[in-house]
């Protein structure tokens, strides 16, 4: 990998239970195992089935599918990445609709929901990226507009960037954050990721061998992983310097979306294969485990979330 500054895996598991519809107000349940479960669970952008899931774990147990297709409350048309705040809201780019919606769960259904669609009076077209940080400001990969917004958590606009300083965003299709504020996006016409200093003020454009770069993600450590879909190297490792620790090849998997547990296991939402995967990538191997995948009913899942 180029670094250009610019200016100021193991054992297979695959559940047999078949998924159910839901109801146009919250979500509804396949498997009665997760009674007395309390979490963390795994939702999943279940993009081409327009809806979200929820399971306990890579068994599919306590199964919920959230949401239905559409654009009215508690629908969704292609949700593509998921996050978290601090205070368990969920955020979902929900890219056909050209919204960013910020919505809580309760007892297994959707129970409040916001709606974001615009920043600096330009409604969003096609976002396919959100992150947030620690303060709850909302990070948005605004894909058909070519711009990566920043918003308050009450939706108003903070900063945006599309060009300056020699570039010019294309198609960004994924946005992270780390805990220093720095903001991380890939742009798939690009091939390239674009780490900014906090506020847009700065920026360094990291290139590489890459195809189709469609994720990214932050860990603890400040390190990052992007994600390709592609069979050949879907997954690169660096660390905060952009240092290459590591590159995964192994699986076939194909990176549409990530996301961390809290052992640091990164989970791949692999949409051209319908399933996601959890693995053991860790720094300096060039193959590791792929520890499970579920992939039963899903239809193209491009976000992944813990909480």
């Amino acid at each position: 990998m180029n670094l250009k500054a610019v200016w100021a895996a193991g054992m297979l598991c695959v559940l047999a239970l078949g998924l159910s519809g839901c109801s146009s107000g919250g979500g509804s349940s396949s498997s009665s195992g997760g009674s007395t479960y309390t979490g963390p669970y795994i939702y999943i952008s279940d993009t081409g089935n327009s809806r979200l899931v929820r399971i306990n774990d890579m068994t599919g147990a306590g199964l919920v599918a959230l949401g239905t297709p559409g654009s009215g409350t508690y629908q969704f048309s292609k949700p593509a990445q998921l996050a978290f705040d601090s205070a368990g809201n969920l955020y979902i780019a929900d890219a056909g609709n050209n919204r960013i919606v910020k919505a809580t769960i309760t007892n297994g259904q959707l129970s409040s929901w916001t709606v974001f669609t615009t920043a600096n009076n330009v409604s969003f077209n096609n976002p396919q990226g959100v992150a947030v940080d620690s303060a709850g400001n909302i990070y948005v990969a605004d894909t058909g507009n070519s711009r990566v917004c920043e918003l308050s958590s009450a939706g108003a606009t903070l900063y945006t960037f599309s060009t300056g300083g020699g570039l010019t965003l294309k198609t960004p299709n994924s946005v992270a954050v780390d805990s220093t504020g720095n903001i991380y996006c890939t742009d798939a016409t690009l091939k390239e990721v674009v780490k900014f200093a906090p506020k847009f003020a700065s920026f360094v454009s990291l290139t590489g061998s890459y195809t189709n770069l469609d994720a990214v993600t932050v860990d603890s450590s400040n390190d990052f992983y992007l994600g390709q879909q592609t069979t050949t190297n879907p997954i690169y490792l660096y660390n905060s310097a952009a240092i290459e620790l590591g590159v995964y090849s192994g699986a076939g998997l194909q990176a549409s979306g990530f996301a961390l547990d809290s052992s640091n296991h990164l989970y791949v939402a692999d949409g051209p294969d319908n399933q996601i995967a959890e693995t053991s990538i860790v720094a300096g191997a060039a193959n590791n485990a792929l520890i499970a995948v579920y992939n039963n009913g899903l239809s193209h899942p491009t976000g992944i979330a813990f909480h």
